[in-house]
């Protein structure tokens, strides 16, 4: 059955808002590496960990301070704006802003006060009790960033949306690196850094936000804050859980172990969800088209669904790969030494992290459902076997223990929400495609441990250069085996067009080198 024409206007709105979401994703990171690279190499692992543990900290009350609003405004204002009820768009653009901004002053309120508590609890001294109090204040200010941002995603303002937090967030972090270098600094003046990057996001966004159409205050608006509520809160806790699962580990390896483990097994865990790039950088324009395309047509809204999911995993094996098998070189020769211990935390978190990617996107059919209790209980059920399993297996394993444990709930949440989305819509998986894909990774990598063993035995080279020469290769060969193995179909080269003419690419190339093979 050929695409509707909805279908193929959904995929340019896809393609357009991915390609400006990943192109600052990509620049964001780049940025945000190198911030990650000065910094723990020039800090140490210990002093490192005490910075990670304050974004671990942060991130729990900005959670708590949203409430899952930023996450319904995805669904509520693509869904009024197709449906074309203002009033309700009006209503909903107000509450979002209202009862978040009150939470959130509280919460900052109460990392200040209790701050020396905290300290104590993990030993940690003075100096982090006066870095907890100096975050405090930018609580209720991130809040405000992510809800802002949410409504420019919803209204598919992908740059304005992504450009605070992916740009002008780490370039103000990346400042403060360089002026920690430049003036021998301590750990304490990089956590003045990350508050002045939230001030700078926020002000950016306070600049953008005249650029969308607001409600003006004689228009008409309908509160529906019970309905709100009820959809909002289940995610607020789902969102919450979620990120205790994310972020577990370091609490108990910061209070088990020490901040030097803590400083270790972050650059691992770091490193490993870099696999998640691609469907991070899908997610926001992917969710706001798909709940527009679902209440127009379902077959759309499955074609749509199939190929996202398919493309982003693939994209993703072939970055999977080069960490799963080159774990400890990529870890030494980025941190250094010190951080080498954390390479097989790296590489278990990788191995369940690619697993977790290829049912990363059945939350967006339960949101559609708003099926979100049972995306609650799922997550409510995790965070308990995550606890249990990183307070015994930190204990047992150290930072191996806690990467199992975490991998294990990265995988467990999205395996849970693809068995439950299937009573809803039928997806299946489409393994020849997939598997194709995999297996072209698996004979590349495998040849590309063998040529890197023997330029680091034989070859003057410094390590750096070996290893990419080794990743260049890899994905020539990469690629190359896909050709042969005939792995593109017909709606990849349809997405390829779309590509191109909506980012204006020249896309000559790979086209000809595609029609060749499938002449």
């Amino acid at each position: 059955m050929a695409k509707s024409p909805r279908s193929l206007e959904a995929l340019h709105e896809i393609l357009y808002g991915t390609g400006i979401s990943f192109f600052l994703a990509v620049l964001g990171s780049i940025i945000m590496f190198v911030v990650r690279l000065i910094g723990a190499k020039y800090l140490g692992p210990s002093n490192y960990g005490l910075f990670e543990m304050i974004n671990t900290i942060l991130g729990i009350f900005v959670i708590l301070g949203t409430m899952g609003i930023d996450n319904g405004a995805l669904r509520f204002i693509p869904v009024y704006k197709t449906k074309k009820q203002w009033a309700e768009l009006n209503g909903y653009i107000r509450f979002i802003f209202f009862l978040p901004t009150i939470i959130s002053v509280v919460l900052g309120v109460l990392l200040f006060v209790f701050a020396n508590t905290i300290s104590s609890y993990y030993h940690f001294g003075s100096l982090f009790t006066l870095m907890l109090k100096l975050v405090s204040i930018t609580v209720p200010i991130k809040v405000a960033n992510r809800l802002i941002a949410s409504v420019f995603v919803s209204q598919k303002k992908m740059f304005l949306g992504r450009f605070g937090k992916e740009i002008i967030e780490p370039l103000v972090l990346l400042v403060g690196v360089f002026a920690i270098l430049l003036f021998n600094l301590n750990v304490f003046s990089l956590v003045v850094a990350l508050a002045l990057s939230t001030v700078s996001s926020f002000l950016f966004n306070l600049l953008s936000w005249n650029k969308l159409p607001r409600p003006k205050k004689k228009e008409p608006y309908k509160l529906h804050t019970s309905d709100w509520l009820k959809f909002s809160m289940p995610l607020f806790f789902m969102g919450f859980l979620t990120y205790i699962i994310r972020w577990t580990d370091n609490l108990v390896i910061g209070k088990i172990m020490d901040a030097r483990s803590l400083g270790i097994y972050s650059i691992a865990f770091t490193l490993a969800m870099l696999v998640f790039f691609i469907p991070e950088t899908f997610r926001g324009i992917v969710l706001t088209v798909l709940n527009e395309t679902y209440v127009k047509s379902k077959y759309d809204f499955e074609v749509i669904f199939r190929r996202v999911r398919d493309i982003s995993f693939a994209l993703s094996v072939s970055v999977a790969f080069i960490m799963l098998f080159f774990p400890k070189e990529i870890i030494t020769v980025l941190f250094g030494k010190d951080y080498a211990g954390g390479y097989m935390a790296f590489f278990i978190l990788v191995s369940f992290s690619l697993v977790s990617i290829y049912f990363y996107f059945n939350h967006a059919i339960l949101l559609l459902k708003k099926n979100t209790k049972f995306m609650f209980y799922n997550s409510l059920i995790v965070v308990i076997i995550n606890l249990i399993l990183n307070i015994c297996l930190v204990s047992l394993l150290g930072i191996e223990g806690a990467a199992i444990s975490s991998g294990l709930s990265l995988l467990l949440i999205p395996f849970n929400e693809f068995l439950k989305s299937r009573k809803y819509i039928k997806i299946g998986f489409d393994l020849k495609y997939n598997f194709k894909y995999i297996l072209a990774g698996i004979i590349s990598i495998g040849i590309i441990k063998l040529l890197f063993h023997f330029l680091l035995n034989n070859v003057a080279l410094h390590i750096i250069i070996k290893l990419a020469i080794s990743f260049g290769f890899y994905y020539i060969l990469f690629i190359g085996l896909l050709f042969i193995f005939r792995t593109f179909t017909k709606e990849d080269f349809k997405l390829m067009l779309l590509l191109e003419k909506k980012l204006r690419l020249n896309l000559s190339l790979p086209k000809k080198a595609i029609m060749l093979f499938y002449k």
